[in-house]
Formats: C-alpha cells, structure tokens, sequence
C-alpha cells in the first residue's frame, strides 16, 4: 500500500506542476501583454479625441493667438502626434495573437489619414487661412470616424484575447481540480483492492499453515498411540 500511495503523490506532484506552469505562462501572457494593450489602445482613443481639440483650437489660434502662443500649439500638435506613434508601436511591441497583429497592421493607414488630415488643418488654423480650413473639415471628420470604428474594433479584438485567456485559465484551474481528485479515487480504490487482496492471501496463507501443523500434531498423536499400543502387548 506504501508504494502506491508514493505512485500517487508523484502523479500529483508531476499534475500540480504541468497545471502550475500552465496556469502560470497563461497569467504571464494576461500581465505582460493583453493588459497593456488594453491600457495603450485606451491612451490612442483618448489621444484620438483630444486631437479633435487641437484642431478647432488652431482655427482660434489664427484669429487670437500671437506667434509664440501659435508656435506653441504648433507643438503641442507635433507632441500628440508623436505620442500616437509611440503608442502604437509599444502595441505592436507586445506577444498578441496574430488576429491581434493583423488588426494593428490594418489601423496604420487610417491613423496615417487621420494625422496627415489634422496636421493640415492646423498649419492653416494657425496661419488664419479660414477658407481653406473651413473646406478640409469634411475631410478631417471623415478620417475621425474612420479611425474611431477602427480604434474600436482592435480594443474589441484586444479584449476577446484577455476573455479567451481568462476563459482557459478557469478551463485548466477546472482540469486540475478534477484531475488532483481522480488521481486520488484512484489511489485510494488501488490501496483498498491491494488491502483487500493482501489480507485475503493472508488468510489463505494462515489457513495452509494451520492445517498443516493440524495435520502433523494428528500424525505424532497417532504414532504415539501406536507406540504405547506396543509396549502394552
């Protein structure tokens, strides 16, 4: 019984481990890469929205503003715009799925429009050129939008891999404690069929025994009574 019970706390040991690094690398993938990506498609959205701002605010910009204040909002624009960039290298950076990758893949040329697009409008806010501003609205909107469906459809993708990965780590936590208890019915049926098994050859054993020193006190009982037999005559 000994040897099975060691049998099963090694199968358990080798099951805990497998499940412990399992469970483990999904955890790693959720810290290092989905929760980041969700963070920093976030920082884009809001990045997104905020350019709106810097846009209409060039448009004033070029009716107020002095020249210092409009170099400033010059470079506030050149600041948003590098810290979109950045963003969404850092994402690209990260070990997503490739369903994932292809998504960041497809938003470059709508970001590209949606920068070029904001970039125009405010050299020709900020240069007072309000025609001109007021014709390439339409456009600038329209790449708004554009980068808006698509900013959400690669946080939606971005999401479904962080619900997948929680998903299968429940799955595994599932696995484990099933397995852990299965592995143990078994032992415990394994060492009550070898107890069982030990103690009915036992008893067989015992039995042989005893028959047979039954058997050998009869044998001496009767020479004896033969030898006595004898000396009477």
């Amino acid at each position: 019984m000994g040897v099975f019970s060691i049998l099963g706390m090694l199968i358990l040991g080798v099951i805990s481990i497998q499940n412990t690094n399992t469970l483990s690398s999904a955890s790693k993938n959720v810290v290092e890469n989905v929760l980041p990506a969700v963070q920093k498609i976030s920082l884009l959205d809001m990045h997104h929205d905020g350019l709106v701002g810097v846009v209409y605010k060039s448009y004033y910009a070029g009716l107020k503003f002095n020249e210092t204040e409009k170099k400033e909002m010059v470079t506030e624009f050149e600041d948003t715009k590098k810290e979109f960039y950045k963003l969404l290298a850092e994402v690209e950076s990260l070990h997503l799925t490739d369903e994932t990758t292809l998504a960041i893949k497809q938003i470059k040329p709508s970001l590209d429009s949606y920068v070029k697009s904001a970039e125009e409008l405010v050299h020709l806010g900020v240069n007072n050129k309000k025609v001109e501003f007021e014709n390439n609205v339409p456009q600038f909107e329209a790449s708004f939008h554009r980068l808006e469906k698509d900013l959400e459809r690669l946080g939606n993708i971005i999401r479904s891999e962080g619900d997948h990965t929680q998903n299968y780590i429940e799955e595994q936590i599932t696995y484990a404690t099933t397995t852990s208890y299965g592995v143990l019915v078994l032992v415990l049926l394994i060492s009550i069929v070898f107890g069982a098994w030990v103690t009915i050859d036992l008893v067989s054993t015992l039995k042989n025994v005893v028959g047979s020193i039954r058997t050998q006190v009869l044998g001496l009982s009767e020479g004896a009574e033969q030898v006595q037999t004898s000396a009477s005559m």
